[in-house]
């Protein structure tokens, strides 16, 4: 059986073009980022002092994202997966937890955001969690 070369050419670069496109949109993926630039980024769209009811809308208005938890009060399910804000005294007193998206290697990777508020419902810090798949 006689195989065309130009046909088998026409194959061949495509199986790489699409290759290649799959490995850009895995590698550029924004939550490949480190925690604390996923953070910074989360800090510019909910700057500190940013209401509990404005970061809710802005987490259900971010197409991928997901709204997972909202507590008004003490916070134990922040403390129950052992989350830890920088300001302690604060922390923990009403949050909310996002779910942003995953990323895949190996092993999938998803990628949680917590903001934590004070008791008068003003955004204190952000704690970003990725949380990876064992075998």
């Amino acid at each position: 059986m006689k195989i065309n070369m130009k046909y088998f050419f026409y194959v061949i670069t495509a199986v790489f073009l699409v290759t290649m496109v799959i490995m850009m949109m895995m590698f550029f993926n924004p939550l490949r980022r480190s925690s604390e630039s996923i953070r910074k980024s989360l800090l510019q769209l909910t700057p500190d002092g940013t209401r509990m009811d404005d970061v809710i809308m802005v987490i259900n208005n971010h197409e991928k994202w997901k709204l997972r938890y909202v507590c008004y009060n003490e916070s134990r399910h922040i403390r129950a997966i052992g989350v830890s804000f920088e300001n302690k005294d604060i922390a923990g007193r009403q949050s909310i937890e996002a779910y942003l998206g995953y990323y895949s290697t190996i092993l999938d990777t998803a990628v949680y955001a917590f903001w934590d508020f004070d008791s008068n419902g003003k955004l204190v810090d952000i704690y970003v969690w990725k949380d990876k798949d064992t075998l």
